[in-house]
């Protein structure tokens, strides 16, 4: 419910009308409230708070933590694959397949392009990155050869 109404915050007149101190606070929350579909009164008594004290403003941090702790509990998390060529929909999941495999946690992953030459994976909410680069393969291997000389 709260994500409803912090993606209508992202509109800049809904913004401007929500913001003006024309508008009285019981018809702010009424627009809050219709905007969103709002029927929990515990939700209803949250917006009239926070309208209330004037802080609306944090409508999309509150929901954005509620989204993470949803996920946490739930054990989904999201997560990107940085790579300077495109990766098929094949390795991205069997990349979440393994991730799952190892973490026991269901992970969902989007490519996302890059400039380096390198394929990272990257789940920021559980901590995880794994780097894959051509030139720290070509280190070690000189460093191994190095080493049996």
């Amino acid at each position: 419910a709260l994500s409803k109404v912090s993606s209508a915050l992202k509109l800049p007149k809904f913004k401007m009308i929500i913001s003006s101190p024309d508008v009285a606070a019981k018809q702010k929350v009424d627009l809050l409230v219709e905007s969103s579909g709002i029927s929990d009164q515990k939700m209803v008594n949250l917006l009239k708070l926070l309208v209330h004290n004037k802080k609306i403003e944090v409508i999309p941090a509150i929901a954005a933590e509620g989204r993470d702790l949803l996920a946490r509990q739930k054990r989904e998390y999201h997560g990107f694959v940085y790579a300077q060529d495109a990766v098929s929909e094949s390795v991205i999941s069997e990349l979440e397949r393994r991730l799952h495999d190892l973490f026991k946690a269901s992970v969902k992953l989007a490519y996302q392009p890059t400039q380096e030459a390198q394929i990272k994976v990257v789940v920021p909410d559980m901590g995880v990155e794994a780097e894959f680069s051509k030139e720290k393969l070509k280190n070690q291997l000189v460093d191994h050869i190095l080493r049996a000389i």
